[in-house]
Formats: structure tokens, C-alpha cells, sequence
């Protein structure tokens, strides 16, 4: 039994390893280029052969305002929509669990998004609030109203990145909200109390 136990174990290995070996070589590999890249300067045009500057390249975008301008966009960015998908990732969770009319179709609705490729879901974007080929300018000027640089100006591109994401990522939240309160146990759901009325 033990020596066919082992026969077993070795063939899963052999199963396994492969796998683990390209999922090294593809997450890995290019976070070793990039940080030994990190210490280097490199020309691409003209080309010329790399040369080790230690920590120049660092101190030099610690003193890049336009660094510190991305880091504090993305923060932004970040915040609301993560804050966001939060909000509406429970509330539909909670609509979910309860069982709704249509509760079957809705879950498949919600979690289409989240299956979309990120780079196919920015071209769209991209496509959808374009300056003036866009539907969106283009129902707005249909209103009268001026047309938006959605992709140009700081603040829309803002609000339209953040829209973006919460569109694409809010049903992860509700997937991971909706399996916390399936798994609840009864006596920690809502319950109905009573308030003594007065005399």
C-alpha cells in the first residue's frame, strides 16, 4: 500500500510541478528584470549599453512633482472606488440573499463584468466617452449641452476611471459579500423585535 501510495504522490507531482514552473517563470521573472532595470540606465534610442547607477533613479523620481502627482491620482482613484464598490457590493449582496424576484438572473447580470478583460473594457471606455466621437458627448450635445474632454481634463478622467472600476470590479465584492452571508449561520441573521407600545 505505502509503495503505491508513493507511485500516486509522485505522478500528482509530475502533474503539478509544470504548472508551478511557468506560473515562477511568468509572475517572477519580470519582477527581477524590472528592479535590476530599476538600478540601471537604459537608452532604447539610440541604443546604448546599460550602465549602473545604483540609486540615482530613485532619488530622482522621489523629487519628481509629476511622481508624486500620479501617486496622489491613483490614491484618489483608489479611495472612491474601492469605497464605492463596498457600498453597492453589499447592498446588492444583501438584495441577493434575500432572495429578490429575478434573483437567478440578476447574479448572472452582475458578475458578467467581472469576467471582461480589463484592456478590452479601457478600450471601450475609451470608445464610449471619446471627446467627439463618444455616445456619451454625443447625447450630451443632443441635450444642449457642451461637450465634456472626459479623457483630457484631470477631474472627468477621474470620474470616469473611477466609474469604470466600480462598474467592472463591484461584482467581485458582491461575489465575496454574498458567500459571507450565505454562510452565516440563522441565529446571527436579522431578526424581528418588538417594541413595547406605550400605555
Amino acid at each position: 500500500m505505502s509503495g503505491a501510495s508513493s507511485q500516486r504522490d509522485q505522478v500528482k507531482y509530475l502533474f503539478i510541478w509544470p504548472a508551478v514552473f511557468i506560473v515562477l517563470v511568468v509572475s517572477l521573472f519580470p519582477l527581477i528584470y524590472a528592479l535590476t532595470v530599476s538600478f540601471q540606465t537604459v537608452r532604447i534610442v539610440p541604443p546604448t549599453p546599460p550602465r549602473f547607477v545604483g540609486l540615482d533613479n530613485y532619488v530622482e523620481i522621489a523629487g519628481s512633482a509629476r511622481f508624486w502627482g500620479a501617486i496622489w491620482t491613483t490614491a484618489l482613484i483608489t479611495f472612491l472606488s474601492v469605497a464605492l464598490q463596498y457600498v453597492l457590493g453589499f447592498l446588492l449582496a444583501l438584495a441577493l440573499h434575500h432572495n429578490v424576484p429575478g434573483a437567478a438572473l440578476y447574479r448572472v447580470t452582475f458578475l458578467l463584468p467581472m469576467f471582461l478583460a480589463p484592456v478590452g473594457v479601457a478600450l471601450i471606455a475609451r470608445m464610449v466617452f471619446h471627446p467627439y466621437l463618444g455616445p456619451v458627448n454625443d447625447a450630451m450635445g443632443g441635450l444642449g449641452l457642451a461637450y465634456v474632454p472626459f479623457l483630457t481634463e484631470k477631474w472627468p478622467a477621474i470620474m470616469v476611471l473611477s466609474l469604470i472600476d466600480i462598474w467592472q470590479w463591484t461584482p467581485f465584492v458582491t461575489l465575496l459579500m454574498l458567500a459571507g452571508l450565505q454562510g452565516l449561520p440563522q441565529e446571527v441573521g436579522p431578526r424581528q423585535c418588538s417594541l413595547p407600545m406605550p400605555a
